[in-house]
């Protein structure tokens, strides 16, 4: 099996930066995209999946106090809508590259056939979801700024386990950047 090749790679995040509006996504991966290759720079853009009628708990649905949530719904974009958005970013020459929040959409980006998933540092202990991922046999990025170094041992022993091609992304998680 030939290990994924992670040297070099610079990881772009999208995530809700597209303001749940597909032209604007657009815009943003073509902008990124002339960056990138005037620069030669060999680049991964990031989205976020989560799959809000099940992620996020119908008690908490309406409420506005925890500012993600309505950030959340006002940012929602359909399949179809990704599949434009991935498709642009093979355009531009980037890898499109993923962070599941639930095993659901660890299912879609199979589906979507992106090429990298990205385990964010908040999900370092998900199990269910480390599992999920490490099921697939892709390519992951995780990222260690939220953990512990017990927590990354941990979550590095499971990808392990599982002979998962992986990169461990250091970072440090101070929002908003």
């Amino acid at each position: 099996m030939t290990k994924y090749d992670f040297n070099e790679l610079i990881v772009l995040d999208l995530a809700n930066n597209h303001q749940g509006d597909l032209e604007h996504g657009l815009n943003i991966i073509k902008a990124l995209g002339k960056v990138i290759n005037d620069l030669g720079i060999r680049a991964a853009l990031k989205f976020q999946f989560r799959q809000l009628d099940t992620f996020i708990h119908p008690d908490f649905k309406e409420r506005d106090d925890v500012t993600h949530i309505p950030r959340f719904f006002s940012t929602r974009l359909s399949i179809k809508d990704y599949v434009k958005l991935i498709k642009e970013v093979r355009a531009q020459g980037m890898i499109p590259t993923c962070t599941p929040f639930d095993e659901e959409s660890v299912d879609i980006i199979q589906k979507l056939d992106i090429e990298i998933m990205k385990i964010a540092s908040c999900s370092v202990m998900d199990i269910p979801l480390l599992n999920k991922v490490a099921g697939v046999k892709m390519p992951v990025v995780a990222s260690t700024g939220g953990a512990t170094v017990s927590q990354i041992d941990h979550m590095v022993q499971i990808f392990e386990q599982n002979k998962l091609d992986f990169a461990l992304h250091h970072c440090v998680s101070i929002y908003p950047t």
